[in-house]
């Protein structure tokens, strides 16, 4: 089911959003903390639930805290060197947590997962689009990283990408 943004209020809290963005959110929340925690076994339990949800929407919600995460860390522009040293933790991090059989890590998904949430999306022919496995995997990954480096909390920063996307979806009301 698609989640109508539009019609969403500005929660102080995602869980107070009605579902399915409530659904939503749970997903990519217990995705993202299964691998803030670096359980593997809760973290494919969460990757499956996640690519089972809306990818279009499931995306969008972890793009926004990507790119919120992001501009709060590098507030003079992100240059390619700080790109750089995120694909590398993650990769570097995730090979030494998560076993090969739950997910080998795939640095071209990680970057068009970190491209997408920039606004930076290739075409057909550079790259194939990431399958909703791909997206529910690797954006969390994303996620995670940047929470530890900035120390913004997961609840406040999915809230905030919540009624971010609510501010903009509204504003796209003619």
């Amino acid at each position: 089911m698609t989640v109508s943004w539009r019609e969403l209020p500005h929660p102080a809290s995602w869980r107070d959003l009605p579902e399915p963005a409530r659904g939503i959110a749970g997903a990519v929340h217990e995705a993202v903390k299964a691998a803030m925690a670096r359980d593997h076994e809760a973290y494919g339990e969460a990757v499956a639930r996640l690519a089972a949800a809306d990818p279009a929407q499931s995306g969008l919600v972890m793009g926004a805290m990507v790119r919120m995460l992001l501009e709060n860390l590098h507030h003079g522009g992100i240059a390619s060197d700080d790109v750089r040293a995120v694909l590398d933790r993650v990769a570097g991090q995730t090979a030494r947590w998560l076993p090969a059989e739950t997910l080998r890590v795939d640095v071209t998904a990680l970057v068009l997962m970190l491209s997408g949430a920039l606004g930076v999306h290739p075409g057909a022919e550079e790259a194939p689009p990431l399958s909703p496995r791909d997206t529910a995997a690797y954006g969390p990954l994303l996620v995670a990283d940047l929470l530890a480096v900035t120390s913004y909390p997961l609840d406040l920063c999915l809230s905030a990408a919540m009624g971010e996307i609510a501010t903009v979806q509204t504003a796209d009301i003619p």
